[in-house]
This record gives structure tokens, C-alpha cells and sequence, in this order.
């Protein structure tokens, strides 16, 4: 049996005011005809398919789309668990009809834990795989509030709640792992070591105490991680990984090499574990220096270029007429994809245009984001409380 597994698709995701539908299509395209060349049986899709919660409806077109061509495709069976971008309602809305294509969608945690055991059979119908299909978790389901609790003893309740949940799912497959049947988690989590963007600057309830490897049962042949967008194995195990998302989500992912994993199971057991490299549909490139070295490394640009670009213009001495130039010079070169640029100056603030130049947009800035800088500019004891409040919020809304 063939396995792919993938996670972090961000469907909806956009760059500055760019929609990412296009790169989207095309991974999917790469996606299923990879599918078919490797002859891979099931999908694993570790959470975050949506970049929000209520998502667009051409993005649930592209989500529903892709999903009927995968039906069609090789594969057979399609497993996708909720991440922390995506609301269960949305995720579980479909679920009865995709079960009927051996589809299996687990949006979050249910009042039975045997609903996120989903068994592979063969034409038989005998289990040849079982997969313990964990969405995120989120601090409602893996703890209970306590009047007066530290950060601290609630960072270790939820830490303990997360390895809880997966140990009561080892024990509840302890019978299949008897009679030598190959079992793989998922999970939607932050575990420690591991390698970071800016696309996941945000404040994640159940994360602020990192798990181990070691945290995981090892009844588990493979765990299958989502949420962090680089692809990585973590504490140097071959059989934990991120695969990552497949597309970058942020100019700092731009040097990145996008990975989906293929395992190969023979005789029961993992033969083999394959990264598969997915390829390049949108450049993006960041730029830094004076203007005048801007200028001329866009001048070279070729005229049928797709590159998306993120400018940063550095000049020593304030100069006003620096904007005024560039935004001509981007009016004649309209071919260019500039989604971002600003303005910094290292010499002291001549004005309050200096002020405007050197603060971020509104739209170009997170909601997490927004309040996290509304935090630090007060005087407030204990600001990680009311960081994870406001998480708490932004998810009961998501979830409502």
C-alpha cells in the first residue's frame, strides 16, 4: 500500500491583496497526476485544507473539485483532519456524502474517541492499515478550566491532555498492532525543534509547551504532522514528520523546497519513506537595497516574468522624494508583480511621513498580529493571559 501524505494546503490563501488560486490549482494538478504515476492508495491531508474558517465559495468550489478528480483518480481512499485554521461545522458539513467516495473527514474532537480510528480495508474487507486521524486539539477538548490556574499549570494541562489523547487512541488500536497490522497517526501540533515562518506568527492555543518525539506511543509506524508549513522530520525521526505546506505561504518561505511524503508499506511493514519535491508554480523574491540597486536589478527583469516581489528600499539619509520615485518607476514597469514595498531610512525620523513610511499596513497585518502589537505597547503584568483569551475568542468564533 501507497500513502501520500500531505497537510497545510491554505486554500484561499492570499499574499498581500494576491489570491493564491492559481498555484493552488496547479499543486492539485501535480498532485493528482503524481497520485496516479506513483499509484498511491490513500491520501493522508494532516489540517489547515482552508486558510479561514468560512471560506470562499470559490474556494470550497476548488476544495469540492479537487476532491471529485481525486475520487477518480488512483486513490481510493482520502483521509483529512481539521486544523487550526479550519471550522469543524465547515469541515464536517459534507462528511456523509464524502464517507460514500471512502472519504473520511474528521473536523475536531467528538464525544467518541473511536471516531477518529478510520481502518483501510482491502476488496476483502480485511483492515490492512489503521489510521488514528487526530484534528487539532483544541484546549476545550483536552482540558477543563480551573478558577485561579497559572499559565504555567495550564501549559502542562494542555501538554498532558495532548499525550493523553493519542495514548487512549494506542490503546484503543492496541489489538490491531497484535495482530501485526500497521497503524498511523495524524496530529495538527507544534512539536519541539521545530523549524518555523512567518506564516505561522500567530497565537495557537495548545501549543505554548511544545511535545517531543517521545510523547508519541510507539505503537505508531507513522506520525503524519501538520501546522508547521516546513517540511521536517523532528527529533531525527524518519517516521515523524511535517510534510509541510505545498505552496509558500509567506516570503520567507520563498527559498523553501515544497515537499509532499510517499510511504510505501510491504508485508505490513514501512518499506520505504520517499520526500517528493513539488514544484515551483510562483516564484517569489524578496529585494532589499538603495533604490538605485533596486532599479537596477528590476530593469533586468524579462518581460514575461511571473515572479511575485517583496521590496525593501534602504536608504542611509532621509530623503523624501525616495516613494515619490519608486512609485513612479512601478508605474512604468506595470509588468512587474510587486505585491509589497517600503521605504526605511537609518537615519533619525525627519517627519511624520518618516512615522507613516516605516509602519506596516492595517490589511497587510494579522488580526493576531494586530492585537499581539496592542499588548506590547501597554502596561499590562500578565499579557501571555490575555493573548491566549483572545486566541480563545478568535476560536469560539471560528467554531460558532
Amino acid at each position: 500500500m501507497k500513502i501520500l501524505h500531505t497537510s497545510d494546503w491554505h486554500i484561499g490563501k492570499r499574499l498581500y491583496d494576491r489570491d493564491t488560486e492559481n498555484e493552488h490549482q496547479q499543486f492539485f494538478d501535480w498532485m493528482i497526476e503524481t497520485i496516479n504515476q506513483k499509484k498511491v492508495d490513500l491520501l493522508l491531508v494532516s489540517g489547515d485544507i482552508f486558510d479561514i474558517a468560512y471560506p470562499s465559495n470559490s474556494s470550497l468550489q476548488l476544495y469540492y473539485r479537487t476532491l471529485t478528480r481525486i475520487a477518480n483518480s488512483y486513490c481510493k481512499h482520502v483521509i483529512i483532519t481539521g486544523g487550526n485554521h479550519d471550522s469543524v461545522s465547515t469541515m464536517n458539513a459534507p462528511r456523509q456524502i464524502l464517507e460514500m467516495l471512502q472519504m473520511h473527514v474528521v473536523g475536531g474532537v467528538t464525544d467518541d474517541l473511536k471516531d477518529e480510528i478510520i481502518e483501510i480495508r482491502n476488496e476483502n474487507e480485511q483492515t490492512e492499515l489503521v489510521v488514528c486521524a487526530v484534528p487539532f486539539l483544541r484546549d476545550r477538548d483536552i482540558r477543563k478550566s480551573v478558577p485561579g490556574e497559572t499559565i504555567d499549570e495550564k501549559n502542562k494541562q494542555m501538554r498532558d491532555g495532548i499525550i493523553a489523547h493519542y495514548q487512549q487512541l494506542a490503546n484503543e488500536v492496541s489489538l490491531f498492532h497484535e495482530q501485526k497490522i500497521p497503524i498511523i497517526a495524524m496530529g495538527h501540533l507544534f512539536m519541539a525543534g521545530a523549524s518555523t515562518s512567518d506564516s505561522e506568527r500567530e497565537i495557537y492555543i495548545g501549543n505554548l509547551e511544545k511535545l517531543t518525539n517521545t510523547n508519541f506511543p510507539d505503537i505508531f509506524d507513522y506520525v503524519a504532522l501538520g501546522h508547521i508549513h516546513r517540511p521536517q522530520k523532528i527529533g531525527g525521526s524518519e517516521t515523524i514528520r511535517y510534510s509541510g505546506s505545498p505552496i509558500p505561504l509567506s516570503f520567507s518561505e520563498r527559498n523553501d523546497t515544497k515537499e509532499i511524503v510517499l510511504l510505501d508499506f510491504q508485508n505490513n511493514k514501512l518499506q520505504n519513506i520517499e520526500s517528493l519535491h513539488v514544484p515551483v508554480f510562483r516564484k517569489l523574491m524578496q529585494i532589499k537595497g538603495t533604490l538605485a540597486k533596486i532599479i537596477l536589478k528590476l530593469e533586468s527583469v524579462a518581460e514575461d516574468d511571473n515572479t511575485w516581489y517583496e521590496i525593501f528600499v534602504q536608504e542611509k539619509e532621509y530623503d523624501p522624494t525616495v516613494i515619490q520615485r519608486f512609485e513612479r518607476f512601478m508605474d512604468e514597469k506595470k509588468q512587474l508583480e510587486i505585491l509589497h514595498y517600503r521605504v526605511l531610512f537609518e537615519s533619525n525620523q525627519q517627519s511624520i511621513n518618516d512615522l507613516y513610511v516605516d509602519a506596516p499596513l492595517l490589511k497587510d497585518l494579522k488580526e493576531t498580529e494586530v492585537f499581539e502589537r496592542l499588548i506590547e505597547s501597554v502596561k499590562i503584568d500578565d499579557k501571555n493571559t490575555i493573548k491566549e483569551a483572545f486566541s480563545e475568542l478568535l476560536l469560539s468564533m471560528n467554531d460558532s
